[in-house]
């Protein structure tokens, strides 16, 4: 193998093949593609020098969406490969060494490496690629090139990451994770991806499986971008699930560039639907090709299973007529050919070829002489019919390769969401919450409260069971330094900050104490391009190093990658030295950190006392912190305590951890009378002050937690308590309204029926004269039902009482807007009001009178609209009385304004009509008399006069106000003639 190729295997091997880039050179130049550590990514190698050239390969935001020919840059060897560049060769293939010369070994981790192993990023990657759909998803996240991605992610990959990952656990929860969830419908082409974009056929599972892959891409995309209807359609079919479908259906590319950015990754999804029908036209869904994909492949398959038939009947034929010398009555097939077993001494009996034998030699597979013609015709089909399908796998071939970069990027770009997904599903798993990054340079306080640590969460599988850490860093912090007891959660804590960190690098929401993943709100942090810790001393044993030699190795390797937005984590600094040496080194490094390096923020922990007081020399930059510590029962509650300095509490921790009580006391002696402990040698005055007020401010804070959990958990009671009983007032609210409205159907249901009686009534009465005893019966049904309804609307009334009480109600004045009780779902405008609390009210053209109690305000009148109102209630009782008398109102009509209880019940019959059109004036009194008499049993009686001079009509006003029997009158409605007739009711 030329080294080129060599070399190219060797750098692609470890990595699933569809992150594999086409190189842009040839094989067999003499020129070997440099492998840069640069970046942590399947497009960075490190780089070498060749002896006249070498070439780099450019590392992309992400690497799936990366494409094949258009990352490769010469480069010069005078290019010397920068320290910040490093990727170690060890992230790619264990024998990448050996091939290139195998006389080097791998260099040392890099800080950032080395951290990410500290903080075991790597398990947590292994437990969110879980969460994807495909095997090429879940093979990506976990892969070393994702783990160590994290640390090459700017401000905006990570702001535009966090965003998808809310988007995606927005739909996801609200739809159960469709459409994402037919992400696992696509196939791993890791092998297929790379030929798309070159020449080649596929075979037919392959071609199948692209079409697949073009479904799923499709279906995703219409439901994000909402341009399907409504009804999901199936995507586990392949190219059959087609639909019609053009380009123009989508938005463009361009359009989404400022949509939300799961919109904006559909521009990246280009699937082909008529590639899909293509390819379901031509192959079934093993990828065998199917008889109609072209019509000289049906005619060779019918021409087979016609040979097979008469094949088969000879060779039946055969075994019938040659029983004694046929082993088996069943054909069998031997290199292609039909053949038959026949007994070896009887070979002679079946002419034909022999084809093969038995073991034992006692059979002979001979294809008889009479289908060898067929077996030829037979062979001769296969090879066509082979040479047929081939032109169908390559036709389909070619309109892969026509647009293979489009399908290599939609590919990519699914496998990349579901990488998105996956951390969308592990951030809603875990009940996470979003990181919104501080403006650049911003010292800003941020806070990081009940924050969990994911690993210990997955491992205990309990909430309960994990403490939370909560991080309070104030404005200016540089630095906090952590004190406390032993086994206390020191280093639990610069693990939790520092995977929270990469968390929200990453994109995934950092699991916290709320009810369920948070969307509303967020933790407020710096953006830190680096995550730089020196944590325990396994490496240090590892590399045969001691423990203060490990630590200063590491830092070695930490000053090396700092840049002014990293964060630096060091747990036990100062450790496994001298005390003295150990302390003034830590507070060196501190110091040097914080104001020449000008670090964001360093989270160290201790146990040496003087790197406390630095918080005393510079209370903006530096913080104490110390671990919680239960007194009465000598255990740490692994809470932190910022703003306090803690104490080792190591005397009390062996005493609890078992150590023997003798060494105990001894130890408290020595401490109490060691004069180098700060004491005179007579006890440790000094130090018991100290230890005394440490305790003190630990007690105050404890107490200062204990009420704002306190006051938390009431202020969360009574929240709890407000949704429940807001909850409970809406439920009652809505059962009352249900009654209403049941009460007020029922109340309507009672006025169709009595008006459906009353029209009986009405056609009874008007089919000619009537008796007096069946007018009188007619009034008395007219007063029941008129009962009956009053009744009913009261029962309503009485239900919605309480609600019309609550509120105090503005007086009803001429020309609002009212509704009846008696009328439920019918407004009226009021026309008369008077100061007995009766109201006249106007409901399609019929005057109501009504009590006030009895009506409902719906809408006040304007004062534009009330003079109107006024006016048209006027002429209804001038019509009738034109004169100065009648303008002034009339003893009878205002008489009558308060009494028209059966004004709506006035029935026109010929018998109580009076038609005086035509009539002089003097002819009045006769015919009115008359009427009047006719009508005594009814009650009312209408009077036709119509509109003419005028004069009829007053005649008849002035005779009905001095006629003794006549009670009250008025103009009729709009629908019984209005102004030209008169209703009279009598006494």
């Amino acid at each position: 193998m030329p080294a080129t190729a060599t070399l190219l295997t060797t750098f692609i091997s470890p990595y699933p093949s569809f992150l594999r880039r086409r190189p842009a050179f040839t094989a067999g130049h003499g020129r070997q593609p440099a492998l840069s550590r640069s970046h942590a990514l399947p497009c960075s190698r490190r780089r070498v020098h060749a002896p006249d050239t070498a070439w780099r390969l450019h590392p992309r935001s992400f690497p799936l969406l990366a494409r094949a020919d258009d990352d490769i840059e010469r480069v010069t060897p005078s290019s010397p490969p920068t320290q910040s560049s490093a990727v170690t060769a060890r992230s790619r293939s264990p024998s990448a060494a050996e091939e290139g010369g195998g006389a080097t070994s791998a260099p040392p981790p890099t800080a950032y490496e080395s951290s990410l192993e500290l903080l075991e990023y790597g398990r947590l990657c292994e437990h969110i690629s879980r969460m994807a759909f495909t095997d090429a998803g879940r093979a990506w996240l976990r892969s070393n090139t994702a783990v160590q991605e994290v640390m090459q992610l700017s401000r905006t990959d990570s702001e535009r990451r966090l965003a998808l990952t809310a988007e995606v656990v927005q739909r996801g929860l609200h739809a159960d994770w469709r459409p994402f969830d037919t992400l696992g419908q696509v196939p791993d082409l890791g092998t297929v991806v790379p030929r798309a974009t070159r020449r080649g056929a596929f075979e037919g599972i392959e071609l199948v499986q692209i079409a697949r892959v073009s479904a799923v891409a499709r279906r995703i995309k219409r439901v994000i971008l909402r341009r399907s209807s409504t009804k999901d359609e199936p995507a586990t079919d392949g190219a059959n699930s087609a639909t019609e479908m053009d380009d123009a259906e989508w938005a463009t590319d361009a359009a989404l560039a400022n949509e939300p950015e799961l919109t904006q990754r559909m521009a990246s999804l280009h699937p082909d639907p008529e590639l899909e029908r293509e390819i379901g036209a031509s192959l079934e869904e093993d990828g065998r090709v199917r008889s109609s994909a072209s019509p000289e492949l049906a005619q060779v398959r019918a021409r087979k299973s016609d040979i097979k038939h008469k094949l088969n009947a000879e060779l039946q034929r055969i075994v019938l007529t040659r029983n004694e010398a046929v082993q088996s009555k069943s054909p069998t097939i031997r290199y292609d050919r039909y053949v038959l077993q026949v007994k070896a001494h009887l070979r002679s009996r079946v002419p034909g070829i022999v084809h093969d034998f038995s073991a034992s030699g006692n059979t002979v597979f001979v294809e008889p002489r009479e289908t060898v013609e067929y077996g030829a015709e037979l062979r001769r089909l296969d090879r066509l019919e082979a040479k047929l399908e081939r032109d169908v796998y390559n036709q389909l071939s070619a309109l892969v390769h026509a647009k293979g970069e489009r399908f290599a990027e939609t590919y990519r770009t699914l496998i990349e969401l579901d990488a998105a997904v996956a951390r969308a599903r592990f951030s809603a798993q875990h009940r996470g919450r979003g990181v919104r990054f501080l403006e650049p340079g911003s010292e800003r306080a941020f806070e990081l409260r009940g924050v969990y640590h994911p690993l210990l969460l997955l491992q205990s599988g309990e909430r309960e069971q994990v403490v939370p850490v909560d991080f309070a860093v104030s404005a200016g912090c540089r630095a906090a330094v952590v004190t406390g007891a032993n086994a206390g959660g020191k280093t639990i804590a610069v693990k939790t900050l520092g995977l929270a960190v990469l968390m929200a690098k990453a994109g995934v929401f950092v699991p916290c104490t709320a009810a369920r993943v948070d969307l509303d709100t967020c933790y407020e942090m710096p953006f830190f391009d680096r995550v730089l810790a020196d944590i325990g001393d396994e490496q240090s044993l590892q590399q045969n190093l001691s423990t203060f030699s490990g630590h200063i190795q590491r830092m070695k390797g930490i000053y090396a990658e700092l840049t002014p937005d990293s964060l630096v984590l060091l747990d036990e600094l100062g450790a496994g030295t001298d005390p003295v040496e150990g302390a003034a080194l830590g507070m060196a490094v501190l110091r040097d950190l914080v104001y020449q390096q000008r670090v964001r923020f360093v989270f160290v922990t201790t146990h040496h006392g003087e790197l406390k007081s630095l918080q005393y020399e510079d209370a903006r930059a530096f913080e104490n912190v110390s671990v919680e510590f239960d007194d009465e029962r000598a255990r740490p509650t692994y809470r932190l305590l910022w703003g306090v300095p803690g104490r080792s509490h190591a005397i009390l921790m062996a005493r609890r951890l078992g150590l023997r009580e003798a060494v105990v006391r001894s130890a408290e002696k020595l401490l109490a009378t060691d004069p180098t402990s700060g004491g005179d040698g007579e006890g440790d005055a000094p130090r018991a002050r100290a230890n005394a007020m440490i305790d003190a401010l630990e007690q105050l804070r404890r107490r200062q937690m204990q009420l704002t959990e306190e006051a938390e958990a009431k202020a969360a009671k009574v929240e709890r308590l407000r949704k429940e009983l807001e909850a409970r007032l809406a439920s009652v609210t809505e059962r009352e309204r249900a009654v209403v409205e049941a009460r007020q159907a029922a109340v309507t249901d009672e006025v169709d029926k009595a008006r459906e009686e009353i029209a009986q009534l009405i056609r009874r009465l008007q089919r000619g004269d009537v008796s007096g005893r069946e007018v009188t019966s007619a009034s008395e049904e007219l007063k029941r039902i008129d009962e009956r309804w009053r009744r009913a609307a009261t029962d309503t009334r009485e239900d919605s009482a309480t609600d019309t009480a609550a509120a105090p109600s503005a007086p009803i004045e001429v020309g609002d807007t009212v509704q009846l009780s008696l009328y439920p779902g019918k407004n009226g405008t009021v026309v008369e009001a008077s100061k007995q609390n009766r109201l006249q009210v106007e409901v399609n053209g019929i005057r109501v009178s009504a009590k006030a109690r009895d009506v409902v305000l719906v809408k006040k009148a304007s004062a534009a609209e009330r003079p109107l109102a006024v006016k048209a209630a006027v002429p209804l009782s001038s019509n009738s009385a034109p004169s100065g008398k009648a303008a002034g109102g009339s003893r009878k009509k205002q008489a009558s304004s308060g009494a028209t209880k059966t004004a709506a019940y006035a029935v026109r019959t010929p018998a109580n009509t009076v038609d005086l059109r035509g009539v002089r004036v003097y002819e009045l009194p006769s015919l009115l008399d008359a009427g009047i008499d006719r009508s005594m049993g009814v009650g009312t009686v209408w009077i036709i006069h119509g509109f003419g001079t005028g004069l009829l009509k007053k005649g008849v006003i002035e005779y009905l106000e001095k006629h003794p029997s006549v009670a009250r009158f008025h103009d009729a409605g709009m629908n019984d003639g209005g102004g030209g007739v008169t209703v009279a009711y009598l006494r």
